[in-house]
């Protein structure tokens, strides 16, 4: 959809555009084929309580956020913190579920969310296995919902939002910056990546979120975006670099696909999981092409 609307404005960017889909489905099938399972699944207790509290935190965060208490990054973000200091082994499913919260009520209302709620729950349980230590796949998992309810109940997303070439530097800036320092902060004592995410969304809504120059609340929303590609585990993501290279990728399509799905609950995480996906890939075959050139 946004190489689409691209394509009536910049040839660049629509070729661009194309570029990442075609890069993401090659490195995602790549992964997909040394993670698919070999034995069906079979439900545990665990499985079942990471539906319910994933399913509790998508109704605690969209209902904070709807009744106007909290900012929805905030919402998310405390939510996500309290369930890693309270319920630690299931973080991840509440994570989740926060990031499906953060839908805007004008588009869902009440039966589409919980219908969106519903499938996000179960979608989290059906993928654990897939795609783990990539950041942004809780929120893939929370979008893959919130999709799917708008096509069951022709959801009307929110207006598209207009964003200058300017204000983009400043996005990049804090999607770099999301992701770096939850990279590092994560290295500190190993805390928990679901915490780590959570303290630097606090922190990005604490200095931005209420400010009173024009973007500052979306350099909230994109730090703690950003903050999801450094959420990717060391063995996919080696160092702070290509962190920080994922959180540059993460804020180019955030600003290019500023006016698609606007109000739809993890469309963040989303385009953290395409530019972790993508980043991982290039650094991959970079880091065999240095071998294969070394061992030649």
């Amino acid at each position: 959809m946004t190489s689409i609307e691209w394509l009536s404005r910049s040839i660049g960017v629509f070729c661009l555009l194309i570029i990442i889909g075609l890069l993401l489905v090659y490195f995602a099938l790549k992964m997909i084929k040394s993670q698919t399972l070999k034995e069906p699944m079979k439900w545990s207790k665990t499985d079942l309580l990471d539906y319910l509290f994933a399913l509790i935190a998508s109704v605690m965060t969209y209902l904070f956020a709807m009744l106007n208490f909290v900012s929805p990054v905030l919402a998310s973000a405390s939510i996500g913190l309290l369930g890693s200091l309270l319920l630690k082994k299931h973080d991840k499913a509440i994570f989740a579920g926060s990031f499906l919260g953060m839908a805007e009520a004008a588009v869902f209302g009440v039966g589409g969310f919980l219908v969106a709620a519903l499938i996000m729950s179960l979608v989290f349980v059906l993928t654990k296995t897939l795609f783990q230590g990539v950041g942004g796949k809780l929120g893939t998992v929370a979008f893959s919902g919130a999709v799917l309810a708008y096509f069951i109940f022709d959801l009307t997303p929110l207006s598209s939002i207009n964003l200058s070439i300017k204000d983009s530097v400043f996005i990049i800036i804090a999607a770099i910056a999301g992701a770096v320092l939850t990279r590092v902060l994560s290295e500190y004592k190993e805390i928990g990546v679901v915490k780590t995410s959570s303290i630097i969304g606090l922190i990005f809504v604490i200095i931005f979120d209420y400010q009173n120059f024009s973007i500052s609340p979306y350099i909230a929303i994109v730090g703690f975006g950003g903050s999801f590609v450094g959420m990717s585990d060391k063995v996919r993501m080696k160092n702070r670099f290509v962190v920080g290279f994922g959180g540059l990728i993460f804020g180019v399509i955030y600003y290019l696909s500023l006016s698609r799905f606007v109000g739809f609950g993890g469309k963040l995480g989303t385009i953290a999981f395409v530019s972790s996906i993508i980043t991982i890939g290039l650094f991959s075959l970079l880091e065999k092409r240095k071998t294969i050139t070394l061992g030649g």
